[in-house]
């Protein structure tokens, strides 16, 4: 009996262990974690599609904007959506928090980093210390294209040969995807004219990242305001005026605050889209690296193809159109325009030579070979003219 009973227990025991071995070993410790079911980062060399997103298993992409649905940017990224979601086949859901409902303005950079949003609409200067490279954009050339498209163009030039900026941004767990440009900057003021350096001493301007240290360098009291609070610091006399592209003053509605405008180069007067600058601060729509790795070879081609069409063919193009509409508003109402070019330009640039000098030697000290990319971008627009 005791025979039997101990034989019994060796094939109850067999059997135990053969069932676990058909089973893949899949049981999970009663003390770890609930398995994720969303789809684990992979390397995109790898052929295994089982991987990636599917119609039964899609990839929610949540994509933050600080800004209304209603403006340029809103058009091109709710095509952006649309596009994604149907030519991903169900794979990929994606959705736009508008507002910074999903992540503030300030906190763009980190959120998405982090990945409490998966992509985003991205101002570089806000967080000019963590991406020093990034401000090579932001620095002064002798010329930077109007034409918001060869500007575009330009940018991604830049990304698709020098290779230190994707390193970059790859420090964060983030990658570029594409970028929204914007009409170069110029020199808006209500009461004071500005026309030479001279000028620029003592007045109170608005601008953001590294262009506050250019022109506290020229004697201007130089600060950075939120967006909501440009209209009444101009109308109030809080400021004198600001330093941005030429179409933030429509947006804004600040066209009947703008008495005189000070334009660094213009290729012909009375061509608006030749309207040039000395510098620009284009905006790049960044992802998350974790989730951009989750997506196969060809879900990243619709992802990259599909915010390159909203962005230029939309997006883009509602910008250049109010960028126009801007400049033939305030030429209407008798704003008067200075432009700079040729010479008159160059003692704007050896005024802020020292700031440039000490982002190269800053920006060097960190690895990175800055003055070689510098002069790369700076080429590169001199190629758009």
């Amino acid at each position: 009996m005791k025979r039997n009973l101990k034989t019994g227990l060796y094939l109850l025991l067999a059997l135990c262990y053969v069932a676990l071995l058909l089973s893949g070993c899949s049981s999970t410790p009663a003390n770890s974690p609930a398995p994720d079911n969303s789809p684990a980062p992979v390397n995109n060399n790898t052929s295994d599609e089982s991987k990636y997103p599917t119609p039964e298993n899609p990839l929610e992409l949540r994509i933050t904007s600080p800004f209304p649905e209603i403006i340029d940017i809103g058009v091109g990224y709710n095509e952006t959506v649309r596009m994604i979601n149907e030519n991903s086949g169900g794979a990929l859901i994606a959705k736009v928090y508008y507002d910074g409902t999903l992540l503030a303005f300030e906190d763009t950079f980190q959120g998405i980093s982090t990945g409490v949003a998966d992509i985003g609409w991205f101002a570089p200067a806000n967080v000019d210390s963590n991406l020093p490279l990034t401000r090579v954009f932001s620095m002064t050339y002798d010329y930077v294209p109007g034409d918001i498209f060869k500007q575009r163009q330009c940018i991604l030039e830049a990304y698709n040969t020098i290779p230190e900026l994707h390193e970059e941004l790859a420090k964060y767990n983030l990658a570029f995807i594409d970028v929204q440009t914007c009409a170069p900057c110029i020199v808006a003021t209500n009461k004071t004219s500005v026309t030479t350096l001279d000028d620029m001493r003592g007045l109170q301007i608005n601008t953001i990242g590294i262009a506050t240290d250019y022109f506290s360098s020229l004697g201007a009291a130089a600060v950075t305001l939120s967006a909501g609070d440009y209209y009444l610091s101009m109308e109030r006399g809080v400021i004198d005026g600001m330093y941005d592209g030429i179409t933030t003053f429509m947006t804004f509605q600040m066209i009947p605050l703008v008495n005189h405008v000070l334009v660094f180069g213009a290729e012909n007067p009375n061509d608006v889209a030749a309207l040039n600058g000395m510098s620009t601060c284009p905006n790049p729509t960044l992802v998350n690296l974790d989730t951009w790795n989750k997506l196969s070879p060809d879900q990243q081609r619709i992802v990259k193809e599909a915010f390159a069409y909203g962005i230029e063919k939309l997006t883009m193009d509602i910008y250049d159109k109010d960028t126009k509409t801007a400049v033939e508003s305030l030429m209407e109402r008798g704003t008067t325009f200075t432009y700079l070019t040729g010479e008159d330009i160059q003692p704007w640039l050896d005024a802020q030579a020292p700031v440039l000098q000490r982002w190269i030697d800053n920006t060097t000290s960190l690895g990175y070979p800055a003055q070689d990319i510098y002069d790369a971008v700076g080429r590169i627009y001199a190629s758009a003219r």
